[in-house]
């Protein structure tokens, strides 16, 4: 596919039909969007029926009859009346406020050239790698994060409820204490002495993030945090990287101007640093710029990703290319998160069961020294 850098902010489709950018560039992302699985199933089950042979009205007729929740039978039925009032499907769906800028302009390019089962399928098959994605980092985390919540449960039970009753018993003693037993006792006091302002400085904290998240510089000085971590940094590039490439890929096989998919990539990413980068590389390629060589101005950008952008550029298969980019970035992402996995759980397992034996034998210590004494 060629592609005119220096007019790809109005490139034609189809026969002699352009697009205005500004409507789909100025849409909300976000909460109001029907959830990933939702979507997958409704563009696998549309796509289906269409490369059956079935015009969209009839298709959206026989999926309005299905049971679904209230909210997807809402959508179904609002698209299904706006088909039958005369709205393409791409201003049908982008009405009811529920899809993406990415999908409303790819719908509407497979509208305009014929492809529209195709582009269907690819977008059924973008939300199924997402969720895969997803599933992925949830089940990574979830058993270090199962450690640590049963852990920390498990030290806060001991530290206030069995270092108590040895406290007493302590008390009893004449002999002087072991520094360490000294230590968790105090560090026992304080917890049980201030359990308000603990509950307090949580909530706080938490106050504080919701309030903030989503603010320009609570993004970019977390997502600045988070890129000095080294672990965390190389993940972190990873999947945003993939998610990027499968993003450019899907837009620019289904005819979307590079620019355009710049855009709505910038628009679609809540990563700071990826998306100020996406908004001077836009910049710099609707001023005739390669998109290599503005790529090759910022570090979020490896040296492998704008060499393989560059030789995509110059034999016009920048899709493809992408897409095998995504794919390699998706299985460094698997590969390191497994890496860390492999190191973690035996790391957190000997730092908590050595945690907990501190507070056992930081109890048991005084009773040992008393028991010596009498001997």
């Amino acid at each position: 596919m060629d592609i005119d850098l220096s007019r790809v902010k109005k490139k034609k489709v189809g026969k002699k039909k352009e697009f205005d950018l500004s409507k789909i560039l100025e849409l909300e992302l976000g909460s109001k969007e029907l959830e990933d699985s939702k979507k997958q199933e409704f563009y696998d089950e549309l796509g289906m029926l269409l490369q059956a042979g079935l015009d969209i009205r009839t298709s959206f007729s026989i999926l309005t009859k299905e049971k679904k929740a209230k909210k997807i039978q809402e959508f179904y039925e609002t698209v299904n009346d706006r088909l039958m009032g005369g709205m393409s499907l791409s201003e049908a769906m982008n009405s009811t406020g529920k899809i993406s800028s990415m999908e409303y302009y790819s719908i509407k390019i497979g509208e305009e050239t014929g492809r529209i089962s195709e582009v269907l399928n690819d977008v059924a098959k973008y939300y199924s790698q997402k969720i895969k994605w997803r599933k992925q980092i949830i089940g990574a985390l979830s058993y270090p994060i199962m450690v640590i919540v049963t852990a920390m449960l498990v030290i806060l039970f001991m530290v206030n409820f069995i270092v108590p009753l040895f406290q007493d018993v302590f008390k009893r003693f004449s002999a002087e204490l072991p520094g360490i037993t000294k230590l968790v006792l105090a560090f026992s006091e304080w917890m049980q002495n201030n359990y308000l302002y603990i509950f307090l400085a949580f909530a706080a904290i938490f106050a504080f993030y919701s309030f903030n998240k989503k603010k320009e510089w609570y993004r970019k000085y977390s997502s600045h945090f988070i890129l000095k971590i080294p672990l965390v940094k190389d993940l972190v590039l990873s999947a945003r990287i993939s998610r990027y490439c499968h993003s450019m890929s899907k837009m620019i096989s289904h005819q979307v101007p590079i620019l355009t998919a710049i855009e709505l990539c910038s628009k679609m990413t809540t990563f700071y640093p990826l998306q100020k980068a996406l908004e001077e590389i836009s910049k710099d390629v609707e001023k005739g710029a390669l998109l290599s060589a503005s790529m090759a101005k910022f570090s979020f950008f490896d040296l492998k990703m704008i060499s393989l952008t560059k030789v995509g550029e110059e034999i016009n298969q920048l899709a493809g290319i992408y897409e095998k980019l995504s794919e390699q970035y998706a299985d460094e992402f698997q590969y390191k998160i497994n890496s860390i996995n492999n190191v973690l759980e035996p790391t957190l397992i000997l730092v908590i069961g050595g945690l907990i034996a501190l507070i056992l034998i930081s109890m048991y210590l005084p009773m040992f020294q008393l028991n010596n004494n009498f001997m």
